[in-house]
């Protein structure tokens, strides 16, 4: 459960992590060249070596795929982390190069603080980012013991060591706030865009993810949607009272949802009405199987509650030939359907492609 709590989380920071690597190679370019003017002023006698510019490149590599990645709508989450983690261990490399051979006799002086800042920045699992903290810590104070003199060596490795106990604890401290925040953050959401008796998806949030759905199909994408309306449901309210009335909808909004899979768009917009839209299905055959499995619903539930229910539904199939409808025109085009499937008896269902519906 937490590890799936975590990828949700991180699915939803995709695009903050690419902002994150941006900010940061645009900073480490900023700082990198700040420290190298600045220096030899500071420090008597320092020049600057061809090592020092070792970040350059890698930093322009990652303000390049941030740049990138940032422009596309699709982008894989687990290969932005992968990228992250890679960013870590080129800038650490390029720190453990610099603070080893160039001035040997020296002590490190950025190390460190790379090792505890880097678990604050990217969203990455804390496991990840302390195996990796831990093995460039051990390389850096191989590196030092087989490079420096003994006295700046071990100061590099107390320090190291030091660094890398904070940096797991800030590790962990960051992960927990964050979740924690987004867990506060879920539950906000869902309190404000599911219909709280039914326990869908509200008439505003449907929407929103209709639109964002319908956005990001494309011409290459069918999908469907229905209209439903609950068929004399108002005798249901009069013969046996409004509190078993809302016990009829909340059992037809449970039945409903699982008659869909879960990442179909399924809503309530009011009262005894319901919008479903299909992502990726416009096969007709199929469509009118899951017509029927509604259809069985009301079945169920008038044997459980003793009522006389039906449901009425307007179908409208997108397909690839279709012209891509605004969520206005197709929600007036499931509602004709809709009206058509009344007149006709109600309990049953009225089919048709969009581009045959004369709106």
């Amino acid at each position: 459960m937490r590890s799936e709590h975590f990828r949700a989380y991180a699915e939803s920071k995709t695009r903050t992590n690419l902002y994150y690597m941006l900010f940061s190679a645009l900073a480490g370019t900023a700082l990198t060249t700040v420290l190298i003017l600045l220096s030899p002023v500071i420090i008597k006698g320092w020049r600057p070596q061809p090592v020092y510019f070792v970040f350059y490149p890698i930093f322009a590599v990652f303000i390049l795929f941030a740049a990138f990645a940032l422009g596309r709508k699709k982008i894989s989450a687990a290969f932005v982390r992968s990228m992250c983690m890679l960013m870590c261990v080129l800038v650490l490399s390029g720190t453990i190069i610099i603070s080893v051979f160039p001035q040997p006799d020296n002590p490190e002086i950025f190390f460190s603080l790379l090792i505890i800042m880097l678990p604050t920045v990217f969203v990455v699992r804390p496991v990840v980012m302390d195996i990796m903290t831990a093995v460039m810590s051990l390389l850096f104070v191989f590196l030092s013991y087989r490079f420096k003199p003994p006295v700046p060596a071990s100061l590099d490795a107390v320090t190291t060591l030091a660094s890398v106990l904070l940096s797991w604890l800030t590790s962990y401290f960051v992960y927990h706030m964050r979740m924690r925040d987004f867990a506060a953050q879920k539950e906000l959401y869902e309190l404000s865009s599911t219909d709280t008796l039914t326990s869908l998806l509200n008439k505003r949030s449907g929407e929103y993810n209709c639109l964002s759905y319908m956005r990001s199909a494309g011409a290459e994408e069918d999908y469907t949607a229905i209209m439903l309306d609950l068929d004399d449901f108002k005798a249901v309210n009069d013969v046996f009272g409004h509190m078993q009335g809302d016990k009829v909808l909340a059992a037809f909004g449970r039945e409903l949802k699982r008659a869909f899979r879960s990442d179909d768009i399924v809503s309530r917009i009011g009262g005894d009405e319901f919008f479903v839209l299909l992502r990726n299905i416009g096969d007709e055959s199929v469509i009118r199987q899951k017509a029927e499995n509604v259809l069985k619903i009301c079945g169920v539930l008038n044997e459980a509650f003793g009522t006389r229910l039906g449901v009425s539904m307007g179908i409208v199939i997108v397909g690839r030939e279709s012209v891509r409808p605004l969520y206005e025109q197709l929600y007036k085009a499931a509602d004709t359907l809709l009206y058509k499937s009344k007149h006709s008896g109600k309990n049953t269902y009225a089919v048709s492609e969009y581009k045959d519906i004369a709106i």
